[in-house]
């Protein structure tokens, strides 16, 4: 079983992207881009992309851990048949089967587990987990989708920069020139061309590299909420529904 596969398939990721900035920056492309860009919108690009780099990169390292998490309540729950769970105020789960027990540090599942604890020691029989699963899910894909957030605001500066390097462009031509001034002003025409289209396609490869981190994150979303419904599924709630021993400690 490879551990913290979500962040070694991010950390994966970012050696080549990496690697192709480091291609890119040998040809000098990075350093023409910044050169031509008169509105310093290409930095921001760049700052963005970098702070949406970091926070993809905590959140892989997150996610790796929670299914970790999942991964050891998965391991303990197939040698071991269930028969209390106590949750505790901060946010752990203690699965006990005789002298065995598995601790459960707060994380997802531990949640998870606690609420449908509340919901057993409330009385309630033939509990149902949909819509905690569902709550559960929005959470981690809200927090997972920052870098797609960070990502989908780099292309409207993007276009901004397009709107921008336009009205540059043809700022000095508004009230009319003569072909004189025309080429007297073709230099600013073309500063405003460069601005109109380098930070924009900064922007696009930025959000085509960034849609690769938010896919490697929310599928290991996607597997830790898969692991947490098959536990609930297949042991929790057998053994809750068949009035199982809860306590909140």
């Amino acid at each position: 079983m490879i551990i913290h596969r979500v962040f070694l398939f991010w950390l994966l990721y970012l050696v080549i992207v990496l690697f192709g900035l480091g291609v890119l920056i040998y040809l000098r492309l990075p350093q023409l881009a910044l050169h031509y860009d008169h509105s310093y919108l290409t930095v921001l690009l760049f700052a963005l992309y970098g702070i949406a780099e970091v926070l993809s990169g905590r959140q892989a390292w997150l996610i790796s851990q929670q299914n970790r998490i999942a991964d050891r309540v998965v391991q303990w729950l197939s040698w071991h048949k269930l028969d209390k769970i106590e949750a505790t105020r901060d946010g752990s789960v203690v699965l006990r089967n005789g002298g065995e027990e598995c601790v459960i540090p707060a994380s997802a599942i531990a949640d998870h587990l606690s609420l449908l604890s509340v919901k057993a020691n409330a009385g309630q029989r033939r509990i149902r987990q949909s819509t905690i699963i569902d709550v559960t899910a929005d959470r981690l894909y809200s927090r997972a989708m920052i870098a797609d957030f960070i990502g989908t605001r780099i292309v409207w500066v993007g276009i901004l920069a397009t709107i921008l390097g336009v009205i540059m462009a043809f700022w000095p031509m508004i009230n009319g020139l003569s072909v004189e001034m025309m080429k007297v002003n073709i230099s600013q025409f073309f500063g405003g061309i460069a601005v109109a289209f380098i930070p924009t396609a900064v922007s696009f490869v930025f959000k085509i590299v960034l849609d690769f981190n938010t896919r490697i994150i929310t599928s290991g979303v996607r597997d830790l909420i898969d692991k947490i419904a098959c536990v609930s599924e297949l042991d929790v709630l057998p053994f809750l529904d068949g009035d199982g021993v809860t306590t909140v400690i």
